[in-house]
């Protein structure tokens, strides 16, 4: 009776505990939500490390194609200082969006308009910018690499093949068969059978270990483009078809993906499933399968995977340059006229903190004098980099 007791008490124990952890996972929740009413236009506090910060430009390497701002002109009007200070995003693909965005100015006024409505929709509805706020928390960033590196690194594993692993499961169920009609042979081929796939299951095993990073984004990407909630007519009708095409395109990616996404594969971490899974693994290379499988996927769908990271990077750029603009005291939306005419009022450097406004209105070439430190320079910085930002 006393163990009985003592197990009701061990159950009860855990049970409050694994409750306390669900209570705490759900205030967290709720405190960050409230977090992303409270704190849009706040600028949220980045570490950029050198290694992480020159993978951010790797989707516009990617997609550049046509004018760019050159990596000169980039550098002279310190570009990346003003992409910092505009990056409000909580994922790699929106970050890496709205880097592309700055790096290539858009000369498409329809294009243009249609980032305008996005904007305009996310600052107006607080309610459906925090929940694609908190979609894109969840899809989070990639690493010490950009996205495109790990898929870039996908095929470095050149073209491969499942025979070996079905030969080596064949040879296992040949084994097992053998055992019932002559069990001393049938146990020792069984134990030369698992000897061999052992160690061909490791050497595979480490092999491909590195990848399995790109194949966890690749999961999030489709847990988001499935989480993201947005009115399909209207503003974001072709942003929620694409999503829905591409998703639909990777419905098989995710089925058995447990074999090899399980976080407690071959971890060592004493839990009796994980160690009988793990014996599943080694023995019949289920994983390696399937790893096989999902490569054959992400090669074959590329494009949509592709498709994903830009919806996705678009929409959150978006909300980033809204929230951009709420975290400023003056900001307006450029118009742009068919005349080769420059006209702009009130016009000041996005990265001082107490800017002296200037106006410029020119049909033609102009040259600017003045004594040294006098402002020509940061004047010049401002028109180029209020250009760019208008596009």
């Amino acid at each position: 009776m006393e163990y009985v007791i003592f197990a009701a008490v061990m159950a009860g124990a855990l049970l409050l505990l694994l409750f306390k952890s669900w209570m705490d996972y759900k205030n967290s929740e709720k405190k960050f939500i409230r977090k992303l009413y409270s704190d849009y236009g706040v600028l949220p506090y980045k570490e950029y490390k050198p290694e992480q910060f020159s993978n951010i430009s790797h989707y516009y390497l990617a997609h550049r194609k046509g004018f760019g701002i050159d990596d000169i002109t980039w550098n002279d009007l310190n570009m990346d200082e003003v992409f910092k200070r505009m990056n409000y995003t909580w994922s790699a693909a929106g970050e890496e969006y709205l880097y592309y965005v700055l790096r290539m100015p858009c000369e498409d006024e329809k294009e243009l308009l249609h980032r305008e409505e996005m904007i305009s929709f996310f600052r107006e509805h607080p309610d459906e910018r925090v929940a694609c706020q908190y979609v894109f928390s969840r899809l989070g960033g990639t690493g010490k690499f950009s996205i495109y590196d790990y898929l870039d690194y996908l095929d470095q594993l050149g073209v491969r093949s499942n025979l070996s692993h079905y030969a080596s499961l064949a040879l296992l169920l040949g084994a097992i068969g053998m055992m019932f009609a002559n069990l001393p042979t049938g146990l020792l081929l069984l134990v030369c059978v698992l000897i061999y796939n052992n160690i061909t299951y490791f050497r595979v095993k480490n092999e491909i270990d590195p990848y399995i990073t790109s194949f966890a984004y690749i999961f999030r990407l489709l847990d988001a483009s499935k989480g993201i909630k947005l009115p399909k007519n209207g503003v974001f009708q072709k942003e929620m078809e694409q999503l829905k095409k591409s998703s639909a395109a990777m419905g098989s990616f995710k089925r058995g993906s447990m074999l090899i996404m399980s976080q407690g594969r071959m971890s060592g971490s004493g839990n009796p499933l994980d160690m009988l899974l793990d014996f599943f693994r080694m023995g019949f290379h289920l994983d390696l399968i399937k790893f096989n499988q999902m490569l054959s996927q992400i090669r074959k769908h590329i494009t949509e995977v592709d498709q994903m990271i830009s919806t996705l990077g678009q929409i959150e750029a978006m909300i980033a340059v809204g929230a951009y603009r709420q975290s400023l005291e003056v900001c307006c939306i450029p118009e742009f006229g068919k005349e080769q005419a420059l006209r702009a009022f009130k016009l000041y450097h996005p990265l001082l903190e107490e800017p002296v406004a200037n106006d410029i209105e020119t049909t033609e070439s102009i040259l600017i004098t003045g004594s040294n430190a006098s402002g020509k320079s940061t004047f010049l910085k401002t028109v180029a980099i209020n250009s760019i930002l208008a596009q």
